[in-house]
């Protein structure tokens, strides 16, 4: 007597659904400071979900069974969520940045207008001696008279040509590298911009009113003969 072969399948009695997060990464670099703050904010790893429904099993007449879940059961359980959030590493750019000295907040040579003293910010906070100060802000106005124009503001210079100027004096004073955006040069620039301007346009008033009165002069003369 023959026999046909069948392979036992399994009666499955539990359901599983396994949720697996990615690895959480703490960004680092040379100036990381690892206080207690910085760590706590990666303290906490989400775990994974597993969860488990018992499927009601009934018997059929051909003597197979059939399973289905509790829907019951099925709103109970607790709903799998990713709390992780990736944080990209800094890139060497922006470490070179964030390095740097920051430039003050406000307005240069404004401190009663929340702004600061560019002279006594380089002096006090990054020891700059007097005559330091004035080495640099004597070689920014010599580029700036090579390369600008000088009868109008910073603002309404071209960008590309402020660049050389904060390239030509950073090449010949180092130490400047190490301020974000060579921004003691820019001040200087600014403050340098706003005196020619105005003693430019001091000029063409005058110019213009003292043209005005030899007009007036000159119609009374014709008049009078």
């Amino acid at each position: 007597m023959s026999h046909t072969y069948r392979p036992r399948v399994p009666l499955l009695s539990a359901r599983q659904s396994f949720v697996c997060h990615q690895a959480q990464y703490i960004p680092i670099s040379a100036r990381t400071e690892f206080s207690q703050d910085y760590i706590a904010q990666f303290a906490e790893y989400p775990s994974s979900i597993a969860e488990a429904i018992t499927p009601m099993v009934e018997r059929i007449p051909n003597g197979t069974a059939s399973s289905s879940a509790s829907a019951s059961s099925s709103a109970s359980a607790p709903a799998a969520t990713d709390t992780h959030v990736s944080t990209p590493l800094p890139t060497i750019e922006e470490e070179e940045i964030a390095a740097k000295i920051p430039k003050p907040v406000g307005e240069v040579n404004r401190p009663g207008s929340g702004g600061y003293a560019l002279e006594e910010v380089l002096s006090r906070q990054h020891g700059w001696a007097k005559g330091d100060f004035e080495a640099v802000v004597a070689v920014v106005r010599k580029e700036a008279a090579k390369l600008l124009d000088l009868s109008v503001s910073y603002k309404s210079q071209d960008p590309g040509r402020i660049d050389e100027i904060c390239e030509a004096v950073s090449s010949k004073y180092g130490f400047l590298s190490e301020f974000a955006g060579c921004w003691p040069v820019r001040d200087m620039l600014k403050t340098h911009l706003k005196y020619t301007s105005e003693h430019s346009r001091s000029r063409r008033t005058t110019s213009t009113t003292k043209s005005q009165s030899e007009r007036f002069k000159a119609s009374l003369t014709s008049t009078t003969a």
